[in-house]
């Protein structure tokens, strides 16, 4: 399973760069759309079938209070907010997520660098 994603603005540039060597295929808000809304990022995200990373917790507000539905996303919640941990924990969620074979679409998750909660939305 190679993962598809959409990396939020508040990612780090080295942090995107550090997963596609990984072989990562990534759409970087930051390189190609920067300064859209999140809306916006939400209708990226259903037109290209790939969950969204991010630090933001507003994409909770739209999904569950707004009824937005992005394919998937994945939000980091954690400190410090280094590039280096923010990798770490990134490529540790996704091997998680292979390593179990969650299937991303229609689910939030969220990692706080020790668990996972996933819920539908």
């Amino acid at each position: 399973m190679s993962f598809k994603l959409i990396m939020d603005e508040n990612i780090p540039n080295s942090v995107i760069i550090r997963l596609r060597e990984l072989n990562f295929e990534i759409i970087s808000i930051r390189e190609d759309y920067r300064g859209i809304d999140d809306e916006e990022i939400i209708e990226l995200s259903k037109k290209y079938q790939r969950p969204i990373i991010t630090m933001d917790k507003d994409f909770g507000y739209l999904a569950y209070r707004k009824g937005e539905r992005p394919y998937g996303v994945i939000l980091i919640r954690i400190h410090p907010q280094t590039p280096e941990y923010i990798f770490t924990i990134i490529n540790h969620v996704l091997n998680q997520l292979k390593k179990q074979k969650i299937n991303i679409k229609n689910k939030f998750i969220v990692s706080d660098g020790k668990t996972l909660r996933i819920r539908k939305i």
